[in-house]
C-alpha cells in the first residue's frame, strides 16, 4: 500500500531544570606525608588534578576528603577537619600553573597544640569535584554541598569507593 501523510508534531515540552554537569572524582590515594612528622609549622604535598579548571573554581565546588581506619570502622570526614586529640589541622587549596602542567590540589597539615604535628591521621585521601550550573533562580533552593555527609553525597551523586 501507500503510505500515509505524516502527522502534525507536538508540542515542545518546558525545559527542565538545569543541574551540574558530571560529577568527577579522583579515586583514594595514599597520603604522601611521612608516617611521623617532625614539623613545628606545616607539612603539604600536592596531586595532579587534570579536570580542575577555572570555571570549575569560579562556579563549582571542589571538596576534599580523608579517610582513616580504626580496628571497628572506617571514618572518612571532610576537609577542612580539625583533630582535637591529634592536636591537627588539616585544608586544602587548589593551583592552576600557566606553564600547561595540570591543576594541584594540595593538602596541608598544621599543628594546633605548639608542638610537632608527629603522626597523621588519615591513610588516603580523594577529592571530588561538582562543576557549576546556571545561578540558581528566586524560589528555588540550591543543595550546599559542603554540607553533605561523605555518605549523603556518595549516595547523591552515585559515586563509587
Amino acid at each position: 500500500g501507500s503510505d500515509g501523510m505524516d502527522g502534525v508534531d507536538g508540542i515542545n515540552g518546558l525545559d527542565g531544570e538545569v543541574g551540574s554537569a558530571i560529577v568527577i572524582y579522583s579515586n583514594w590515594f595514599p597520603s604522601q606525608f611521612p608516617d611521623e612528622i617532625l614539623n613545628f609549622n606545616l607539612q603539604r604535598f600536592w596531586v595532579d588534578a587534570p579536570d580542575l579548571t577555572t570555571d570549575i573554581l569560579d562556579q563549582g565546588v571542589i571538596l576534599v576528603f580523608g579517610r582513616y581506619s580504626t580496628t571497628s570502622s572506617t571514618i572518612v570526614e571532610q576537609l577542612p577537619f580539625t583533630s582535637v586529640f591529634r592536636q591537627q589541622m588539616y585544608i586544602h587549596s587548589y593551583i592552576l600553573p600557566n606553564d600547561g602542567t595540570p591543576a594541584r590540589v594540595n593538602i596541608t597539615v598544621y599543628p594546633t597544640g605548639g608542638g610537632v604535628i608527629g603522626q597523621p591521621l588519615f591513610d588516603d585521601y580523594r577529592y571530588v569535584i561538582i562543576p557549576g550550573g546556571l545561578p540558581t533562580t528566586a524560589g528555588k533552593t540550591q543543595i550546599d554541598h559542603t554540607k553533605m555527609s561523605y555518605e549523603e553525597m556518595i549516595e547523591h551523586f552515585g559515586i563509587t569507593d
